[in-house]
């Protein structure tokens, strides 16, 4: 089952919860890799860079970029590098969802953005 990393203790949908886990960009930029880590052997697991524009509440659920890697061992960290598809612009709202195939449980990640401060709101 795919969610949104939100900071919180609970998973939570796309539907209603852009305040637990969205943020808007400050500049122009560019995801270039999320690393995740489990205390579970995830399998096959997708990672999805999602945004939406001025005038649009909540990114969709269909990202705008996603890397599958196989999240084969617990307790090891895996990288996700992002190279399509993967920019946003200053203003926009953007977040990360994260889809194992088999369950993560205790989950921790660490998402890398290249921000351009001389393009920003």
């Amino acid at each position: 089952r795919s969610s949104d990393l939100n900071g919180y203790i609970v998973e939570l949908s796309y539907v209603s919860t852009t305040e637990y886990n969205t943020f808007v960009a400050p500049y122009d930029g560019y995801l270039n890799q999320v690393v995740f880590r489990s205390e579970e052997a995830c399998g096959s697991t997708v990672v999805g860079f999602h945004k939406s524009s001025t005038g649009t509440e909540f990114p969709g659920t269909t990202a705008a970029a996603s890397v599958t890697v196989d999240m084969a061992t617990d307790d090891t960290p895996y990288k996700f590098a992002f190279s399509s598809n993967n920019t946003f612009s200053a203003g926009e709202v953007v977040a990360i969802s994260f889809d194992p195939t088999n369950d993560a449980n205790d989950t921790v990640f660490a998402a890398e953005f290249i921000l351009d401060s001389s393009s920003g709101l």
